[in-house]
């Protein structure tokens, strides 16, 4: 893992500096005493060791959140059916518990023609009929009854 090779080096690099570096030293713009550059090490190495535990509390955070979510959402789907149930004609009730009243909408012409012509296509293709339909249909050939004659012997 990046942050182990990281804090491996830090410690390193104090080790060198406490044992090689005694004076202030130049670095970029600033100055550096051996105190100062420890210090900076020292807080990385604190920030990433400070990782693991910060992970896994968030991990418990997240987990916690999804629990609390879950439960609080079935409940308002209950709530929400029980607020239209009573108050579904009055929307100035509806909208102070953040509701909106059902609405139901018409089906347009278009959308009834199309439903009429699936509906016939789905009658012809199952062979369904109706009362009337069924009344209509005549045998139009004299059924045939086979009769099995048997001896019997006595």
């Amino acid at each position: 893992m990046r942050y182990d090779d990281s804090t491996q080096q830090y410690t390193a690099l104090i080790a060198g500096i406490n044992e090689y570096l005694k004076g202030p030293l130049m670095l970029g713009n600033a100055t550096y005493k051996p105190a100062g550059m420890i210090a900076v090490l020292e807080a990385a190495i604190a920030a990433i060791n400070a990782i693991p535990p910060a992970k896994a509390s968030w991990k418990k955070a997240v987990t916690a959140a999804q629990v609390a979510d879950a439960a609080a959402h079935a409940f308002g789907l209950e709530l929400k059916a029980y607020v239209l149930a009573v108050y579904g004609k009055d929307p100035e009730i509806l909208s102070v518990f953040g509701v909106k009243p059902r609405t139901v909408t018409k089906p347009t012409v278009k959308t009834k023609a199309q439903a009429v012509v699936q509906s016939e296509a789905t009658r012809e293709a199952r062979m369904t009929m109706g009362k009337r339909q069924r009344v209509k249909v005549k045998a139009t050939t004299a059924p045939s009854v086979m009769v099995a004659t048997t001896a019997v012997k006595a």
